[in-house]
């Protein structure tokens, strides 16, 4: 008997990018002669996959410094509390480094202190997050990044319906490409959402769910 999926996740584009995910905090250098550093996020790659009860995230995100110096900082990503890492990456070059994972109690210090230096209250909201941080190393005038998290959680149950809750925001010029995975897609009904554009793809019992690109606010997915 087909089982329906249910779906949510939340791309609710703020005013403010301090929210939902990874984001480049720059160390400002004391002199500024040139244009100062400015990293952006030029794109954002979601993967999601359904495995029985558990949903396998991988988030791979790619910034670039748009600024006319070079550009030194930390990267921070929010992480569900309920979420278990994995592990994270970042290159530089072909040079793989580490990041390290913070407890929401560790995590809450370093929003409260960008909340201050910003003035920005919205990132309170991440309370009870955790937090992955990792040191980025100087990034060139011209020059991007990539980074890649990875993350497993419990979806929620809703009826007879799975539900999965991510949030992405709006940050950089970058487009967010999210998709969800089910490899045993035939167990499943058919997706449908009734706030964004989706494309649907069965191939050998597999089913792949791609979100289109649509208006901010929450994405429900059934």
């Amino acid at each position: 008997m087909d089982r329906l999926l249910g779906c949510t996740l939340l791309l609710g584009a703020l005013a403010s990018p301090l929210r939902a995910q990874g984001w480049i905090e720059i160390e400002r250098p004391r002199v500024q002669r040139l244009a100062p550093p400015e990293v952006v996020r030029v794109s954002s790659a979601v993967r999601m996959e359904v495995l029985g009860r558990v949903v396998r995230v991988e988030v791979e995100e790619r910034f670039q410094n748009k600024g006319g110096t070079v550009a030194e900082g930390t990267y921070l990503y929010p992480l569900p509390g309920e979420a278990v890492f994995q592990n994270f990456s970042l290159w530089m070059g072909e040079q793989e480094f580490r990041g390290e994972m913070m407890n929401a109690d560790q995590a809450r210090g370093i929003y409260e202190e960008i909340v201050r230096r910003r003035k920005d209250p919205a990132l309170l909201s991440l309370a009870g997050h955790g937090l992955v941080r990792a040191q980025v190393f100087p990034i060139q005038p011209g020059e991007t990044r990539r980074v890649a998290l990875r993350y497993a959680q419990l979806p929620e149950r809703a009826g007879d319906a799975l539900r999965i809750r991510y949030a992405a925001g709006s940050r950089g010029a970058g487009p967010t490409d999210v998709r969800l995975i089910l490899p045993d897609g035939d167990q499943y009904g058919v997706p449908y959402s009734p706030t964004h554009e989706i494309e649907t793809r069965h191939e050998r019992g597999r089913l792949e769910v791609r979100v289109e690109p649509g208006p901010g606010g929450d994405l429900e997915l059934f």
